[in-house]
């Protein structure tokens, strides 16, 4: 089993550099399972071409000379004071990039922690996935950040939680891959967290978006991994996806506003209204899909 022990020092989301390369290895395998061999090539190239800093954000000074030296360029003229502003925050993420080449990559920033919350591991697969969606510098999967706009009240980009959803379903499966062969990553097998499905996106979002991966799995992924959207759209009807992804976006404004905690009749009225609506978004695409065969 291979089981990374926790250090003096705490537990590091770039997992001591030093392992780090034995564990993206083991990131590609099992993205290649879950995604389908033929995307092997796309998913070693995407994962390879990273850049991944790992740093302390309380002791690591040289922290902005590391970065221009990992040689990943950023395209606007802050690149000092944003860099800065990561290194503040001290998350885990994934960022586009430049690459030596010109060509877009993925810059996952690494923070040492000495808190252990039990999702270390799926927030660094999760991330994974988001380097794997990089195939141009206009978007993320289906998240673009182009020409979008934000959902009121909650601010989320278009497309954004739809993205998020798929990405933390595609993190999940993933982490199956790797614990069926017993392979954990940063905590223990004890220290992980018993509810997976409620880590960044709902239980209920990520069922949501499940119907629609179920039936039709193989577009989503090409449509993910390339940034080719005309592959799902032909098969569902664009519109059809747009009306899905606006209720995604209405729930997540009830979700926000207190849906699951408060138990406020109103914001479950509402819900189960669109729960009734994605039915018929669901009917439509199946009819549509039909017609396209």
């Amino acid at each position: 089993m291979l089981e990374y022990e926790r250090l003096e020092m705490g537990y590091c989301m770039g997992f001591l550099d030093g392992n780090l390369n034995e564990i993206l290895s083991y990131v590609k395998e099992a993205y290649t399972k879950v995604y389908g061999i033929q995307y092997k090539k796309l998913i070693t190239d995407r994962i390879d071409s990273g850049v991944y800093i790992c740093y302390d954000k309380d002791s690591d000074s040289d922290f902005y000379d590391k970065c221009l030296k990992s040689g990943f360029k950023l395209d606007h003229e802050y690149t000092r004071l944003y860099l800065d502003a990561v290194k503040d925050d001290g998350n885990l993420f994934v960022m586009h990039a430049r690459g030596k080449d010109g060509k877009p990559i993925g810059v996952m920033f690494l923070p040492i922690s000495k808190e252990l919350d039990g999702q270390v591991e799926f927030a660094f697969l999760h991330e994974c996935g988001h380097i794997i969606d990089i195939s141009n510098f206009e978007a993320n999967g289906f998240d673009l950040y182009g020409d979008f706009h934000y959902v009121n009240p909650s601010d989320y980009r278009e497309y954004e939680r739809f993205n998020e959803a798929l990405t933390d379903i595609f993190a999940l499966e993933v982490i199956d891959v790797l614990h069926d062969a017993n392979i954990y990553f940063a905590e223990g097998k004890n220290d992980l967290v018993s509810n997976t499905e409620e880590i960044n996106t709902t239980f209920q979002m990520k069922e949501i978006v499940r119907v629609l991966l179920d039936n039709y799995r193989d577009e989503i992924i090409y449509s993910k991994l390339t940034g080719d959207y005309s592959v799902l759209f032909n098969k569902v009807g664009k519109d059809n996806f747009e009306k899905f992804n606006n209720i995604i976006n209405q729930v997540q404004c009830l979700i926000d506003g207190g849906l699951f905690i408060d138990g406020d009749n109103d914001l479950f009225a509402q819900y189960y209204g669109f729960l009734e609506d994605l039915e018929m978004v669901y009917n439509n695409m199946n009819k549509y899909s039909s017609k396209s065969i």
